[in-house]
């Protein structure tokens, strides 16, 4: 645990050493480059010093909207409809069956089909004054 400890202090003194090494940062390269901003003057508009929209209660300014009541209907309560049992119709698969082309050995046996004539290599492939 201690060797632990040990490992873990060298790796971070040796990590901030070299981290302080490679900072090169001096008072010209820490000023401020491009200082031409500047920020326009605000202007103060009639409606931010008008009394009456300051003063004015918040229901006349905003209008507090309701949901709508929520009623439990009768079909929300209707045992048979929750407690129904349902007939569905499934859908049923028609079951395989073998074909005769699926056992036809003439349908599955390979024959082998033209075959590419070999590749030569030309002289004007390997021409020199060609290629330059």
């Amino acid at each position: 645990m201690k060797t632990q400890i040990k490992q873990v202090t060298a790796a971070t003194l040796i990590v901030l050493i070299f981290m302080a090494v490679g900072i090169k940062a001096n008072a010209s390269t820490t000023k401020l480059t491009n200082s031409n901003n500047t920020e326009t003057t605000l202007q103060l508009e009639d409606w931010m010093i008008d009394e009456t929209i300051w003063n004015a209660s918040e229901e006349a300014i905003f209008v507090s909207e309701t949901d709508a009541a929520l009623e439990v209907e009768n079909w929300m309560t209707n045992h048979r409809i929750w407690h129904a049992h349902h007939h569905f119709q499934f859908d049923t698969e028609l079951t395989l069956e073998m074909e005769s082309w699926m056992t036809d050995e003439a349908i599955w046996t390979v024959n082998n089909v033209m075959a590419e004539e070999e590749l030569t290599v030309e002289d004007w492939m390997t021409d020199s004054k060609i290629w330059k």
